[in-house]
């Protein structure tokens, strides 16, 4: 029997696990401007995605719903703990999810060329537009939401660069 077969199945929720490893990697980690548990924040921006999932996927013949849901509780945890995108992986999280969560975290990247490859996914477009709107609930300083302003106009599916 084929390992990775057998533990995939182990993977019956995969919404419910992404909690799961967000809740566990963000342990500890408050919001910076609120003091809210962190969870709260992987939270409401797979609640965000959501509610914006048909702007993003109005095209679409297939339903990433459930994958928009797990790379949004998952956004930060590679970013923010010890989990890689190799843990991920080994959990069973499907490709779209794996390469989706590794181009939301951050890297050595300018802030411009980092949103710029978000948008080769959509899934991982719609899960930053979503973590923008509601980092920018929150956000302090004119040029904290004029960056975020324009990174959301840049994500904008209706946007072509």
């Amino acid at each position: 029997m084929n390992c990775r077969w057998v533990h995939n199945l182990m993977l019956l929720n995969p919404t419910q696990r992404a909690l799961e490893i967000a809740t566990d990697a963000h342990k500890g980690q408050s919001r910076k401007y609120s003091g809210d548990p962190y969870v709260t924040h992987p939270i409401a921006v797979a609640e965000i995605a959501l509610e914006n999932y048909d702007e993003f996927f109005q095209n679409s013949a297939f339903d990433f719903k459930s994958d928009v849901e797990v790379v949004a509780l998952l956004h930060d945890v590679v970013e923010d703990s010890e989990w890689t995108i190799e843990d991920l992986e080994k959990e069973g999280f499907p490709e779209s999810v794996t390469h989706a969560v590794d181009l939301l975290t951050k890297k050595d990247d300018d802030y411009a060329s980092y949103i710029k490859n978000i948008k080769q996914s959509t899934i991982a477009s719609l899960v930053k537009h979503s973590d923008i709107t509601h980092n920018s609930r929150t956000a302090k300083g004119r040029d904290k939401l004029h960056k975020y302003a324009l990174a959301k106009m840049f994500l904008d599916p209706k946007v072509r660069i």
